[in-house]
């Protein structure tokens, strides 16, 4: 499959990682090695204030994890993606427009009681970091992360960061470093039936403090959630964010079909932090971020009639700015293989396509 769709040079590169891979990670043989990744293809079309880019990619990543033995993991990640004729569009690649290819991952992790320190390059998935994977290549971040659930249904962590690399860094391509360090702790706790609390607490030095905390209900036909934002202004030049921000949502589902609304209000100029933001008016490509007292209303529309298909119709409406509205379907051909396609109509400021098949693999090559 790789060697018909991808061009030989990519091809020959994920061979190539497999075959690294099994040496870097495999202990008294290669059955202590789990390997899994997924070939990505997309396609682009951007016009946004009169500037149209389109362009086509393929990529993907290759993913090697060691089994625990003695309470140590190792494992990496390598992503990559080339283009895919002369289309021109920075979403899909690095800072110059080309094709590249980078170690997103490469981590080793202590497990002993409840508790697990893991150091390296990794993925990471917070309110205010996240991968963010929307186009090619997620976000990675570069730290240590260590994570104790010792109490029920309650996780503890506690995180620094130092760089980052993938879709929403300056230069996507290589790991930068961070406005600032960002040390977080946060904590969440599911031990009450259908309610998910989280509370977190993010200091970056030389750009901001973020205090975030959610709670949210969600049963088979109801869905409600609050979430409150405080961001302090860390810089010397009083450039970052400084806002309070306040935010609900509210839905129900009848059928096959689930309604929602939400609505944030933001008091100052408010960060989405280093990924996409954990804002419920949040759209496609516009949020309640960089705009200073801005407001947003959301209204969706969703229709899963099973595991495969997915489609949703979502209207944001920003008080500053203009609105946007997003059509999206997504259908799994099983369970190794997915397509997805959305729309986003951002009116006068014109509108994103963009189209992804992602095919995975996983296994154990004993």
């Amino acid at each position: 499959m790789l060697m018909h769709v991808l061009p030989k040079s990519a091809a020959f590169l994920f061979i190539s990682l497999l075959a690294v891979s099994f040496n870097l990670f495999a202990s008294d043989s290669i059955r202590h090695t789990l390997v899994s990744g997924n070939l990505r293809l997309g396609y682009i079309d951007r016009d946004e204030e009169g500037e149209h880019s389109h362009a086509a990619a393929t990529g993907g990543h290759v993913s090697v994890t060691s089994l625990i033995r003695r309470g140590l993991r190792a494992g990496g990640t390598v992503y990559t993606t080339q283009k895919a004729g002369s289309g021109k569009n920075g979403e899909f690649f690095d800072s110059d427009g080309g094709g590249y290819t980078m170690i997103g991952q490469a981590w080793l992790a202590a497990e002993f009681d409840h508790n697990t320190l893991k150091a390296g390059r990794f993925s990471l998935d917070t309110p205010h970091a996240d991968s963010d994977d929307i186009r090619m290549i997620p976000n990675n971040f570069q730290g240590i992360v260590f994570t104790n659930k010792s109490l029920p249904g309650t996780v503890f962590h506690a995180l620094h960061l130092d760089k980052w690399a993938g879709v929403d860094a300056d230069t996507p391509e290589k790991f930068t470093t961070l406005p600032g360090s960002v040390n977080a702790i946060g904590m969440a706790y599911d031990g009450i039936r259908d309610l998910t609390l989280q509370t977190w607490h993010y200091d970056t030095s030389g750009f901001a403090r973020l205090v975030y905390a959610e709670a949210f209900y969600a049963t088979s036909r109801f869905q409600f959630g609050v979430q409150l934002g405080r961001q302090s202004d860390r810089t010397t030049d009083n450039s970052g964010p400084d806002a309070d921000i306040s935010g609900i949502m509210a839905g129900a589902s009848v059928g096959d079909f689930t309604f929602s609304t939400a609505y944030n209000k933001v008091s100052g100029i408010a960060t989405n932090g280093f990924g996409g933001g954990p804002w419920f008016t949040s759209a496609d490509d516009h949020t309640i971020a960089d705009v200073e007292n801005q407001e947003a209303i959301t209204f969706k529309a969703a229709y899963a009639p099973n595991d495969r298909l997915s489609v949703y119709l979502r209207n944001t409406h920003l008080h500053h700015g203009e609105d946007e509205t997003d059509y999206s379907v997504s259908f799994a051909f099983n369970e190794d293989i997915a397509a997805s396609f959305v729309y986003h109509d951002m009116h006068s400021d014109g509108h994103i396509a963009l189209f992804r098949l992602d095919v995975g693999f996983r296994g154990n090559p004993e």
